[in-house]
């Protein structure tokens, strides 16, 4: 077959299973050459999570990880299964099975840009997936347990779902897989106005709206509500900690947890914010450094299309086309108001490339496409800079052997952060943690932990601190709100090739 040429438009499932097949390849390798995940999250709450809700400790530990060790996580149960219980002492196993996400995503967006793309043929449609998915985001997270590209995944096969079909049963899958995105990671619910709009320019009538909505409320509930139901339970919350208002309770401490770090700080940003993380700085739609010119290239494609159509007559697009451009639009102003985070964004990322081969080839010749793909392609990585969110090599654990013994029935109290990955290391099941940052004086939660620290035969003091005299003054003053005192003298050190000031401490009554 030729290569360059658009083979039917319903291939065969032998075909799909063959480019999901090389997707899933190509993924996994780049997942092994990546190495072990060791990112800020996944020392807080990715691991820790998972473990407390199969250890059940949900109720019993308080606040081990922060407000996000309340989150729902289920996208966070495969790996801490397949790392903890299925391949405990091959990190390269565990580091190929966390590459699938990205070969999905892959597959995915090489689908859309041949539905959005019909007659570009094989290098089309792989070299603008190829620009998408290279992208800083999208690239750096390949392997980690962000889980910002498996919720891409449930987004891209909606998207591609309803660009394919607009039956009732598609409408029905593409809706439902929507919602399965919502529930497993609430940052996705940016993209529903966008997908609501979508289906309005696609032709769908309003009865299939609904049943799109429908769909989506069940993807939701499938993916979230068995979390909810067990947040309901431990602490008459399904959203606990958040909607405090509205389910108040003594062990809920004041949250200010919306994250307005990285939104834009002038109104000339808000209105060219792709152009401001060109610069490879941090803190700007995140914590590391970041350059990327792929949104800023789908910014120039637009305006540079708008003035050529004045000027000049332009191809109007098709309706998939347009239904996409809206959608990236609507999806990327909705992320903007709502978080200004970069890896909120995979999805947009992900089908940058298609977007922007679709909006300036009209203004190309054909006999140029190819040229300009491939150029254009070399342009944005020479500018690309990865995100580099941590790794360690597969000699390396996160904890290494030997750990201190806690106690039976410990109370265990932290300070500092991330802390949540050391708690599975430490094989305590009978113990408590609580984590006195989230402790405030005067409120519920103090008198109820006094009451459960007179119950522990022994308490432990867990930290990652700096070892400084500044420190230890700080951290005895919090330990007296509870008439307790440590010395770095009675510390035992837990080496982590992540992390060089974790240590388990032994306190006293204060004096």
């Amino acid at each position: 077959m030729d290569r360059t040429s658009a083979p039917s438009s319903t291939p065969d499932l032998k075909l799909h299973l063959k480019i999901l097949a090389f997707c899933f390849f190509g993924a996994m390798v780049l997942s092994l050459i990546d190495r072990t995940d060791a990112n800020w999250d996944l020392q807080n709450y990715h691991l820790y999570t998972p473990y407390a809700v199969l250890n059940g400790r949900l109720g019993r530990d308080y606040f081990v990880a922060g407000f996000q060790g309340y989150f729902n996580p289920a996208a966070d149960l495969p790996y801490y299964i397949t790392k903890f219980l299925l391949f405990p002492n091959s990190p390269m196993i565990v580091a190929l099975l966390a590459g699938l996400p990205f070969g999905f995503l892959a597959f995915c967006t090489f689908n859309i840009a041949r539905n959005l793309l019909p007659d570009g043929g094989y290098w089309v449609w792989c070299g603008t997936a190829l620009i998408g998915i290279t992208g800083s985001t999208c690239l750096s997270e390949v392997g980690t347990t962000y889980d910002d590209i498996l919720i891409a995944d449930f987004i891209l096969l909606g998207l591609w779902m309803l660009l394919r079909a607009r039956g009732i049963p598609t409408i029905c899958f593409a809706g439902f897989v929507i919602g399965c995105a919502v529930g497993l990671k609430t940052t996705a619910v940016v993209f529903v106005p966008g997908f609501v709009v979508l289906g309005l320019i696609l032709g769908i009538n309003f009865k299939s709206l609904f049943v799109l909505a429908g769909a989506m409320a069940i993807g939701y509930i499938v993916s979230w509500g068995w979390w909810g139901l067990l947040l309901w339970q431990h602490f008459g919350n399904p959203y606990y900690p958040m909607l405090a208002a509205l389910f108040p309770a003594n062990s809920v401490p004041g949250l200010g947890v919306h994250d307005t770090r990285f939104y834009p700080k002038t109104l000339l940003a808000w209105v060219m914010y792709p152009f401001f993380w060109m610069g490879g700085h941090s803190f700007v739609v995140g914590e590391e450094p970041i350059r990327d010119p792929r949104f800023a290239m789908v910014y120039f494609s637009f305006a540079f299309v708008g003035l050529f159509a004045l000027v000049r007559k332009y191809q109007r697009p098709e309706r998939n086309l347009l239904a996409t451009y809206v959608f990236f639009i609507l999806g990327y102003v909705c992320w903007l108001l709502a978080f200004s985070i970069i890896r909120y964004a995979v999805p947009l990322e992900a089908i940058s490339g298609v977007v922007i081969y679709a909006l300036m080839r009209p203004v190309l010749s054909r006999r140029n496409n190819l040229i300009g793909l491939a150029s254009l392609f070399v342009l944005l990585m020479i500018f690309t800079k990865p995100v580099g969110w941590g790794r360690i090599g597969y000699n390396k654990t996160l904890i290494e052997q030997p750990l201190p013994e806690i106690p039976h029935h410990s109370l265990v109290l932290l300070d500092g952060a991330p802390l949540g990955y050391v708690v599975p290391y430490l094989h305590a099941d009978d113990s408590n943690f609580v984590n006195i940052f989230w402790i405030k004086p005067g409120v519920g939660e103090l008198f109820n932990f006094q009451r459960q620290m007179k119950n522990q035969p022994k308490i432990e003091f867990l930290t990652n601190l700096p070892v400084d005299t500044l420190s230890v003054v700080r951290e005895n003053q919090k330990l007296a709100m509870f008439g307790l005192a440590y010395n770095e003298k009675n510390c035992t050190p837990i080496k982590s090739p992540v992390q060089k000031t974790i240590r388990l401490c032994s306190v006293t009554a204060a004096q």
